[in-house]
């Protein structure tokens, strides 16, 4: 851990809403580094005289506020758009008006963004093709809609490589509230108990229909070429009236691997979400889908191929549909 990831941790430590595996990093963290440790003491004492301050209230001037918006306005004009992918320019972000892209993470404080998430992986050992190329999985016409649109890659100013997982609304859902999860294991999506084991990613965020989320998730330690980020994407409506709803995302944990020429199916038949796992890992590709689908629902194997429409075909011949959402971006739908 990095002293300006430990910083991002300061607020959400201190209140106690941070998970345990992340409290402990923190912690360990503190040990190791006694100057780290005095600057969060410092930060402390810094937000506990906030809570003994009286704030009076006071009434603004004439013009002021006019005067604060017209400076706004001429310097967002007058602004370029930065190349880094800093604190700063994803604030300024948050104001953009309608359409906006707001970014979001883990233990988010008021106004900080870009804390880093520690990602499980899981994978398979027959790599990723990269060279694949594309025939047509539409199986027909869709109307089906997706919540999550895709993975995004983003160099980040601390160094660390961002996968932004993107999140926007139905048209039908003015309004939910948004949660996210880095799962270890497929079992997790149907077991609650499993569940437990799972690592926050995003805590509960509202999110209107004219933003798009994005959810960054940093890989903070090597690993494997076949490995797989999977992330758990759950929505509730504002309205009551409305139902809720989840998805869930298998893309590629290292978009640098250099997988087989050709990859191989499975050995047998598989269950539903390991399939679809094994797809996005094997192909490198990412797939998304409701979690709806029951575990006992299997897929069968497909043979050795360059064609992850291939893989795709054997889903769809265990009666589902394919909507291809982005290149190399897949939805799997009943």
């Amino acid at each position: 851990m990095k002293f300006e990831q430990a910083q991002e941790l300061y607020t959400d430590y201190m209140e106690g809403t941070l998970s345990p595996a992340m409290r402990l990093a923190l912690e360990q963290y503190f040990e190791r580094d006694a100057a780290a440790r005095e600057d969060y003491k410092a930060f402390s004492l810094i937000m506990q005289s906030f809570e003994t301050v009286n704030v009076s209230e006071l009434e603004p001037p004439h013009g002021f506020r006019a005067s604060i918006l017209e400076r706004v306005t001429a310097e967002s004009s007058s602004a370029k758009p930065a190349s880094s992918f800093s604190f700063a320019d994803t604030i300024r972000s948050w104001f953009g008006g309608s359409q906006l892209v707001r970014l979001s993470s883990a233990g988010v404080a008021v106004l900080v963004v870009g804390a880093v998430v520690f990602a499980s992986f899981h994978g398979h050992g027959n790599g990723a093709s990269t060279n694949a190329t594309f025939g047509d999985p539409f199986t027909g016409p869709t109307t089906e809609t997706s919540t999550v649109l895709g993975v995004g890659l983003k160099s980040g100013d601390d160094g660390n490589q961002y996968h932004l997982f993107r999140v926007h609304l139905p048209a039908s859902i003015p309004e939910a509230n948004v949660t996210a999860e880095v799962l270890s294991d497929p079992s997790q999506i149907t077991d609650p108990a499993a569940r437990e084991q799972a690592r926050l990613a995003l805590k509960p965020t509202d999110l209107t229909n004219d933003e798009e989320l994005q959810i960054p998730v940093a890989l903070l330690q090597a690993v494997p070429d076949s490995a797989t980020i999977t992330l758990l994407v759950q929505w509730t409506p504002t309205d009551a009236q409305q139902p809720s709803g989840e998805q869930v995302v298998f893309t590629p944990a290292n978009p640098n691997a250099q997988p087989p020429a050709v990859p191989i199916g499975p050995d047998g038949p598989m269950s539903y979400y390991d399939a679809l796992q094994y797809i996005s890992s094997s192909y490198h590709i990412t797939v998304v889908s409701d979690t709806t689908v029951m575990p006992d629902v299997t897929v069968n194997s497909w043979s050795a191929s360059t064609q992850p429409t291939d893989a795709l075909d054997a889903v769809t011949a265990a009666g589902f549909k394919v909507h291809e959402l982005a290149p190399l971006t897949y939805q799997i739908y009943k």
